[in-house]
């Protein structure tokens, strides 16, 4: 089994992109670099092209074929049938039950084009694709036509693993529930409303896409609160605009 990276995959492409800002935790998943061998695939550590590739494995590749395991759920990426019209589902249960992806590299003629790619299922002529109601599915394109469709546009975001990082954040609505007990927990995400009149979506601390459920708040404004009062913490929380929050990462590998 792969090596564990968490990364933003933002498979929901542009269009749905400009209208969110930031990401929710489903949102975030662990790739696994899968290398195609017979009489099945073997799947070796994300870090390198192959197990024999100790210089690609320094550089950190992941490489021409992966596979997407939620961060959330721990389940993985597979392609619903004819039914579930090929939508994509996080529903495997082990990496042989999930999809495997190449990128297809794209020239979007834009600032992003350096990391901008197209998801494409191994080995077949089939590639993820926005829907106009922000549904992912996968529908047959040609290669030629691949660079031209910018519904199939996709890109990572890697977040490096840290043992605490800080956040910073504006708006009066975190977005968080924190454990009753010390030291302080982020226990769930709660929805914000961000403008008037729209649906609820995650809040900064969420859409931050960096702090997970389990992580501790160590530190409001550069001061030390792992000793105070729960009260005292989210007192200072709630003082004032822009606020400095510190976490404890509960995994930083």
């Amino acid at each position: 089994m792969g090596a564990r990276l968490v990364v933003q995959c933002v498979v929901a492409i542009t269009a749905w992109m400009c209208n969110h800002s930031g990401y929710r935790s489903s949102m975030g998943f662990i790739v696994e670099r899968c290398v195609e061998q017979k009489p099945k695939p073997k799947r070796f550590s994300l870090l390198g092209s192959s197990p024999k590739d100790e210089r690609a494995c320094q550089e950190g590749n992941i490489g021409e074929a992966f596979v997407l395991r939620s961060s959330w759920t721990k389940k993985y990426v597979k392609i619903g049938g004819l039914l579930d019209w090929y939508a994509l589902q996080v529903s495997g249960r082990s990496a042989d039950d999930a999809a495997v992806f190449t990128p297809r590299p794209l020239n979007c003629g834009g600032h992003n084009e350096s990391y901008s790619f197209a998801l494409k299922l191994h080995g077949k002529d089939k590639y993820l694709s926005l829907q106009p109601d922000g549904s992912v599915s996968v529908d047959k394109v040609s290669d030629d036509s691949v660079g031209n469709n910018h519904s199939l546009i996709a890109g990572f975001e890697c977040l490096l693993p840290a043992t605490s990082y800080d956040i910073v954040i504006y708006e009066q609505q975190i977005g968080l529930t924190v454990s009753k007990d010390l030291p302080l927990r982020v226990v769930g995400f709660k929805n914000v409303v961000h403008v008037s009149g729209r649906p609820p979506e995650a809040g900064p601390a969420e859409a931050s896409g960096r702090v997970r459920v389990g992580d501790v708040i160590t530190s409001v404004n550069g001061q030390d609160v792992t000793k105070w009062e729960r009260q005292a913490v989210l007192s200072l929380i709630n003082e004032k605009r822009p606020v400095t929050l510190r976490f404890l990462s509960i995994d930083p590998t």
